[in-house]
């Protein structure tokens, strides 16, 4: 997608330069790699975003993947591309603007790009529901969870 701009956030120096590196070796110029950002930076580079990736490699990663990063993602209010993960599949009936692709099917990631920035504007305007589900799964909803689970719900 040579008409389109990525940008990537996080990783190592490590990885950083073995994505660097590769991306020169394949002649592909339309990456950017920011490495680790603070929080606001990140939450910036989110909103500032056509689509979000939520990216996932098949096989045994995609079972013990955490959903945190797919309820921040939400909770920006932009579309989403998200891998289709037994995490998140209880998500997938909902009325969210995200479009899911299967990881172990090759092109689907690409379709599945590609139609969420074609389809763009119709997406976004589902992104109230993406905010809404995220309202869910905060850090104050989650640790209000866990100190009712160990009987300490009294600092709340």
């Amino acid at each position: 997608m040579p008409a389109t701009q990525f940008g990537l956030a996080g990783g190592t120096r490590a990885d950083i330069d073995s994505w660097v590196n590769l991306a020169n070796a394949r002649h592909i110029n339309n990456i950017t790699f920011f490495g680790y950002l603070p929080q606001d930076e990140a939450i910036a580079l989110q909103r500032a975003a056509d689509v979000l990736l939520m990216t996932r490699a098949p096989g045994h990663r995609a079972s013990i993947s955490s959903p945190l990063k797919f309820f921040e993602y939400l909770a920006s209010g932009v579309p989403v591309v998200a891998a289709e993960t037994p995490v998140l599949e209880r998500f997938k009936q909902s009325e969210l603007g995200v479009v899911w692709y299967k990881p172990d099917e090759y092109g689907d990631f690409l379709n599945a790009l590609s139609s969420a920035l074609d389809r763009n504007a119709e997406i976004r305007a589902k992104s109230q529901h993406n905010i809404s589900l995220a309202t869910n799964y905060s850090w104050e909803v989650r640790q209000k969870s866990i100190f009712k689970a160990f009987e300490l719900d009294q600092f709340f």
